[in-house]
């Protein structure tokens, strides 16, 4: 507490019943940092595979747990644009509180998407399908992947890692 304070994060006050402290600007700063003007607090980017085969994943699994954690899910499939996709993609990641990225069907665009987004210092959120783990390059495998069986085990982990690693969105 004595370093808390003389380092100007918070107050100290003695009274009869003890004492009472009180975070300062800086200290609420330091507890709960500010976003960057550019990022939407509430909204989490999805890098995945196109394919139709991963649109059950999507809508069935990794949509509904973004949304039952009080996030808004956004992903390419489902964005009109007239940019070029790549711009758009950028663009969304840059506005994203979080990422969440699904390696299943090995696709280079998420791996350079998901690097794009730990470049900018967001969250990054990586899943594949258990029976496709083998495939993940050396340089991602060794990160903490929601490895899932199903789409409601991938539902279910999704919304357990997001309510443990991203910080509850603001009001």
């Amino acid at each position: 507490i004595e370093y808390l304070r003389d380092s100007g994060l918070l107050t100290l006050r003695l009274n009869s019943s003890g004492a009472d402290c009180e975070l300062t600007i800086p200290g609420w700063q330091k507890a709960q940092p500010t976003l960057r003007a550019d990022v939407i607090p509430n909204r989490c980017f999805v890098i995945m595979w196109f394919d139709p085969i991963m649109d059950a994943a999507y809508f069935e699994g990794i949509e509904p747990a973004i949304r039952e954690c009080g996030f808004e899910p956004r992903r390419m499939k489902e964005i009109e644009f007239n940019e070029g996709i790549t711009d758009r993609i950028l663009a969304e990641i840059r506005q994203a509180r979080f990422v969440v990225a699904d390696f299943t069907g090995d696709r280079p665009n998420v791996y350079f998407e998901a690097g794009f987004a730990k470049g900018l210092g967001r969250e990054v959120i990586w899943c594949c399908k258990q029976s496709e783990a083998g495939e993940l390059h050396f340089d991602t495998r060794h990160l903490n992947h929601i490895m899932w069986v199903d789409i409601p085990d991938l539902k279910q982990r999704l919304t357990d890692r997001i309510r443990a690693t991203v910080i509850v969105p603001a009001a």
